[in-house]
């Protein structure tokens, strides 16, 4: 792993706050053949957070493609999620603050495969 990664402090932020980074670059309208690979950290003792992955159409229709709020382990984990639409899109990534205990969270290593491009 390398000396950077994106990090989200929740601490300061209320129930429901969201937190969002998505691509500059459309991607090719596509459906089921590209994927987008990254890891992921979110740890809290009780509550955690969500972290989501939308395909973000051209109009600015948001598709959820993939969620999770695992909190089993305090560790990074890698996740592999198929990316669909049927015209260009950008992709989302999106943490939202849970209740309770402040959240850690991190993305690393975002990744497209090629077929992406191709579409």
């Amino acid at each position: 792993k390398g000396q950077h990664f994106l990090y989200i402090n929740s601490t300061a932020q209320e129930e429901g706050s969201r937190a969002r980074i998505i691509t500059t670059e459309f991607f090719p309208a596509s459906l089921g053949v590209c994927r987008v690979r990254f890891w992921f950290w979110m740890f809290a003792s009780r509550q955690t957070g969500v972290l989501k992955v939308y395909s973000v159409e051209e109009h600015g229709m948001d598709i959820l493609m993939w969620s999770s709020s695992k909190n089993e382990e305090n560790k990074w984990m890698y996740e592999n999620v198929v990316l669909s639409s049927n015209t260009p899109f950008r992709v989302a990534f999106e943490f939202e603050v849970g209740q309770n205990e402040p959240t850690e969270f991190a993305l690393d290593d975002i990744s497209f495969t090629p077929e992406c491009m191709d579409g």
